[in-house]
């Protein structure tokens, strides 16, 4: 009997221990939630209040404390993704929906991204299915595969897939997958109805306003496109690409200085990006600060050695500074870029010539578009290298 009792001692003591160490696990992971939901309520509050950084610090503490939670991983993937780190953004919204976050808003965020990258196979496979749309967000979906078929050069399907969702409800997906197209195809009067009554309805779209201000910049309409950009940091401020656009509005305005400052302040927020130092070696240039665009431009080029805007900066630049030998060479490397670039094409054809080379000028500058053939300088040049290597019929034309 005694010890049949100290067996069922033995097994109530193990039982309450168990139970005990359930409590404590139990607890532990109460705890554990409520330190996660304080944290992510302080997120909320410095995302209320505009400071990204400190909300990326928090959920970042988040996530350390618990790797498995997919609404911290959700919001630091919509952190990222409004201050422009797509990569990261990517990451962290495809982790929560791994985690069980299967809603539509994570869903639609993710193939935003993946067509931001150009990374558009995963779209055409996610939407594969979408036949008919059943509600705004699926008509979003698929307007976003219509923006994929059109990056992979699909141009028939994208333009049907496009109309087809933008019939079923307009969105701004629609809107601006469909004046994408009108611009690839040269149409800006399209472009410009569409995103017109895009911004209509979705005034306060930041993607809409923004090709917006990308197509009053390619119409020369920089006084429009300033205060569009100005808007959108308003609305978007962590948006890079926004104050790019407003830094181009005022170069264009020739308010060189206020664009310098501008870019000044972007290049330190932003730790150097290559991006901004291609724009403020373009200021550098239109102000005679030709030895900072010869710097901005090369740093520029050693990353991406075929940047159209660092070349011709570097080639104008050099030009300026009588490096003509480094001039022709970049001016000819933009040139084969950009060919239709009367200015650029008669810059070379007078480096050519600096450099004692009529023949490779008459050459570079017989290539002219009918549009080079109106430019009054271009057609000096072009009779100057005509003349000196001895075509003198041509040179009187």
């Amino acid at each position: 009997m005694s010890g049949t009792r100290r067996t069922d001692r033995r097994r109530r003591a193990a039982a309450l221990a168990l139970v005990s160490a359930l409590a404590l696990l139990g607890m532990s992971g109460c705890e554990e939630q409520a330190d996660v939901d304080a944290i992510l309520a302080k997120a909320s509050k410095h995302l209320e209040e505009g400071d990204f950084g400190a909300s990326v610090v928090e959920l970042k503490n988040a996530v350390q404390l618990a790797p498995d939670n997919a609404e911290a991983r959700r919001l630091l993937g919509d952190v990222y993704l409004r201050i422009g780190d797509l990569a990261s953004a990517r990451k962290e919204l495809v982790r929560a929906r791994e985690l069980g976050d299967a809603s539509d808003d994570v869903a639609l965020k993710i193939l935003q991204i993946q067509v931001r990258q150009e990374d558009y196979e995963p779209v055409l496979a996610a939407t594969e299915e979408l036949a008919e749309p059943r509600n705004t967000a699926e008509v979003r979906q698929l307007a976003l595969r219509g923006a994929a078929l059109f990056g992979l050069g699909r141009i028939d399907e994208a333009k049907t897939t496009l109309a087809k969702a933008h019939a079923i409800e307009p969105v701004p997906e629609t809107y601006i997958g469909q004046a994408r197209i009108a611009l690839y195809e040269r149409d800006l009067d399209a472009a410009d109805t569409l995103l017109r009554d895009g911004i209509s309805r979705f005034p306060d779209d930041p993607d809409v306003l923004q090709l917006y201000g990308e197509t009053l910049l390619a119409a020369r309409n920089p006084a429009e496109a300033e205060q569009v950009f100005s808007r959108l940091v308003e609305i978007e401020p962590n948006r890079l690409s926004i104050h790019l656009g407003l830094a181009r509005a005022r170069i264009g305005l020739g308010q060189f200085d206020v664009a310098r400052q501008s870019l000044d302040e972007l290049d330190r927020q932003t730790n150097g990006s290559l991006a901004v130092k291609s724009l403020r070696a373009v200021v550098a240039l239109r102000t005679r600060d030709y030895g900072v665009a010869q710097q901005d431009a090369r740093l520029v080029l050693a990353e991406y050695p075929t940047d159209a805007a660092a070349l011709f900066v570097l080639g104008a630049s050099s030009y300026a500074l009588e490096q003509f030998e480094q001039a022709r060479s970049a001016l000819a490397r933009y040139v084969a870029a950009v060919p239709q670039d009367s200015a650029a094409r008669t810059l070379l054809g007078a480096t050519e010539l600096r450099l004692g080379q009529p023949e490779n000028a008459a050459k570079t500058l017989s290539a002219a578009s009918e549009v080079d053939l109106r430019n009054a300088s271009y057609l000096t040049v072009a009779s100057l290298a005509a003349m000196r290597s001895g075509n003198v019929e041509d040179g009187l034309d």
